[in-house]
Formats: C-alpha cells, structure tokens, sequence
C-alpha cells in the first residue's frame, strides 16, 4: 500500500528514491534519478489483448514521466532552433504561431496516413498488430501524462476501430509550445521529430535544385567489433548530454526492450540504441545527406525503428521490419549483433535503396532492396565493413547509399582513430 500511496506523475523527492506507480496488480512501473541517469521500468500484462497491455504500459510510463514530457516537447523545439545555424525553422527561439500550424499539419497528414495504412486489408497482419501495439502505447503515454485513469471503455482494443479523428478532439490533435496542457500531437511531434525536421529540411523552400544547404548535427559515432566468441557494440551521439542519460526498460507480456530512450515519452529510443529479450542488440548513425526524396504520407522510421527495436528475434527480421517503407526521412546505418548465433549485421538506406550486410565472422554478405524496381548495387568501402569490425561515423559505407545521398564525410579522422582504437585497445 505504501507504494500505492506515492504515485502519479512526479518524480521523489529524494534523487536516489524510486518514484513507483501501481495501476493495479497487472501494471506498474518505477522511475529514478541518481545523478544524472534516468532509469524507469514498466511492467503490464494483459493475456487477453496485446493492444490493452501495450496501451496501460504505456500509462504507467506517462504518469511516471509526468510534466518531463512537456518539457520534452519545447526542448525539442529548442533543439530545432539552436543547431540549425541558419536558423531555417523556427527562426527563432520558439516557433511562431503559423511555424506551429505547418508543423502541425505535416505531422497529421503522417498520422492520418499511417492510420490508412494500419487499415488497409493489404498491409501484413504481424507486421500491423506490432505497429497497432506501438500506437496504443504512444496514446497510453499521453493519457498517463494528461488524465487521472485510463481510458479502458472508450478505446477499441480489438484493433478494428484505431483512434483518430472520432476518438480525439481537435485540441488533442493540436500542436503547442509552452502551454499549460499536452496534447497527443505533442507526443507524436516528440517521437517523429527527426523524421519531421527531414521533411522540413527537404521542402522547396529550404532545398536549392533539390540540394540540402548549411551544416547539420549528425555527428554521433557507432562501433562494433567481433572477438573470439564475443561481439562489442558501442555508440555515443551528440544529441546532448542528457539525451544518453535516459534509459527505459518496458516488459509487455513476457517481452521486454531496454533502451536509451533519448528524451521523455517515446515509444522507441531516440537515439537507437538498446537490446531487447530476443537477443538482438543494436545501434545507428544517422547519415549526412545533400539530398533526398522525403514522403509525409510514409511510414516514418520511428515507428519502422521501434517495430524493429523492440519486435525482431534475428537481424533479418530487423532488416525485414526497418525496410517496409522508404520515406527519404531519418535515413541511419544500423549495427545489428544477434547474441544466439554470434552474428553480426548492418543496414544501411537512403529514400530509394536498402543495403544488407550480415556476416557470422567471415566476409559479409550483401544484399539489397530497391523500393523503385531500379538495381543498387552491393559495392562498398571495406575500411568501415571489416569482418572484424563495423564503424559508423553519419557517412554509409555502401557506394549506392553514398550516391544517392550526396553524402560527405564531414569527419574523416574518424575511421582512421577508430581503427587505431581497434588495434591499440581490443588486440591486446
């Protein structure tokens, strides 16, 4: 009972003292700070409904993450501000109101679309059950975040009846900065951020000829290496600090997925990078490019990362799960190691092409997936793809990806101090 009495949606008082909230004996979940780490578990079971157990999971992860969300929301609309030099969008430090009507309805016309595409009698029935489980973990977290009880009786948990425009009002499907509430819209702006910015970027407005101008923040960095019987996988972003001091582990129904979530109220990690229960461990540097085809009506890869994140048993089943749609948006290579099998992986993909390598300690092998019915070719830069080792450094390795892109290696030490890391540090 004591736990039940200390609850709702802030965070102890004491730093090193859990703040723990029980929904009922099904679902719970705890939250911490010690320093400057973040650590928050939630647990839901629910034998009847995948659905009803993704959505009080994600209750538990609203009212434990509390008013942090909010402050999420104008952060990332800082963030936008402060590392775009040219200050293209905002351009100022907070979004003027007809910068918040455009997002807004960018945002919808994705939301919309990927309700149409959850609908649609042609989409695959595994595939969609996970993504539908995302969604309802997504309203869950901005239930938990904005209501004192779930929704139970008005949501449809057969998955038939999706929410949208006749389950949230037109406030809820608003976009703010700085309000005294929150609404869905905010939520689904927090996860879709890179994805929204990249269609941003990409606009008429913003591209000359179809060229993106100006510098960019992709400067994170990916590593993996193989030992004799054992795989090391590293990653860090410059994201900002706090944004790697975040970590969530949530267990729906037997299966969990720890993270570093990035920033409050995800559905995914933000900065992919964790491992989940089916042994699958990962990490990506997201790309530099000049120019890209971008789609507002896709699925973005957000939704595509956490489906891939939190649901693939092998790295083919990741690789099957990123590399449903191509959207031109948050465009990453992915470092993959299954712990079952020892092996390793990568993908790679621009707006018109995926790239596949997979490899159980010899050369890898590459495969790729044209989403135009045009080749793409396999060719790529052996001094990042090593049977030894993978490097990420926001420039592809795959010749196809590079080209469609128009990427640049804006750091070009950075293979060559990686590869001095390999052999100074893991060859002793």
């Amino acid at each position: 009972m004591e736990a039940e009495k200390k609850q709702a949606g802030t965070l102890s008082a004491a730093a090193s003292e859990p703040t723990i909230f029980k929904l009922d004996d099904d679902a719970a979940g705890a939250i911490v700070t010690v320093n400057n780490i973040v650590t928050m578990t939630v647990v839901s079971k629910d034998v009847q409904s995948n659905l009803r157990a993704e959505y009080r999971a994600g209750f538990v992860q609203g009212k434990l993450q509390g008013g942090t969300i909010k402050s999420a929301r104008d952060n990332s609309w800082d963030n936008a501000y402060l590392t775009d030099p040219q200050h293209t969008f905002p351009a100022q430090p907070q979004p003027a109101p007809s910068e918040l009507n455009k997002a807004q309805n960018i945002l919808l016309v994705n939301y919309f679309a990927f309700l149409d595409h959850l609908n649609s009698s042609s989409a695959d029935g595994t595939v969609t059950n996970h993504l539908k489980q995302l969604l309802y973990r997504m309203v869950g977290i901005y239930h938990g975040a904005t209501r004192g009880q779930p929704d139970e009786n008005g949501l449809d948990f057969t998955g038939r009846i999706l929410p949208g425009k006749n389950y949230f009002t037109a406030g809820e499907l608003s976009l703010h900065y700085d309000p005294d509430e929150l609404t869905f819209l905010d939520v689904y702006f927090i996860n879709a951020f890179n994805d929204f910015f990249d269609v941003l970027s990409s606009s008429p407005e913003t591209c000359l000829n179809g060229k993106r101008m100006g510098d960019f923040t992709d400067k994170c960095s990916a590593f993996l290496k193989r030992l004799d019987g054992d795989i090391i996988l590293t990653h860090n972003t410059w994201s900002g600090f706090l944004s790697q001091t975040m970590y969530q582990t949530i267990a729906v129904n037997g299966d969990w997925h720890t993270e570093n979530a990035g920033s409050p109220g995800l559905i995914g990690s933000g900065t992919d990078f964790g491992y989940n229960n089916k042994g699958i461990m990962y990490n990506e540097t997201t790309h530099r490019f000049s120019r890209t085809e971008t789609r507002q009506s896709g699925i973005w890869t957000f939704w595509r990362a956490a489906l891939a994140e939190q649901f693939s048993s092998t790295i083919q089943e990741f690789f099957d799960a990123i590399s449903i749609d191509s959207t031109g948006t948050y465009m990453n290579g992915y470092m993959l190691a299954d712990v079952k099998t020892m092996e390793s992986g990568l993908v790679e993909m621009s707006y018109r092409c995926f790239v596949f390598y997979r490899s159980k300690g010899g050369a890898y092998e590459v495969t790729t997936k044209s989403m135009d019915d045009t080749n793409c070719t396999t060719l790529y830069d052996g001094k990042m793809v090593n049977p030894d080792f993978l490097m990420g450094i926001n420039f592809p390795a795959s010749v196809q990806v590079v080209s469609d892109l128009k990427s640049d290696d804006n750091r070009p030490m950075r293979w060559v101090q990686f590869k001095a890391l390999r052999a100074d540090r893991f060859n002793r």
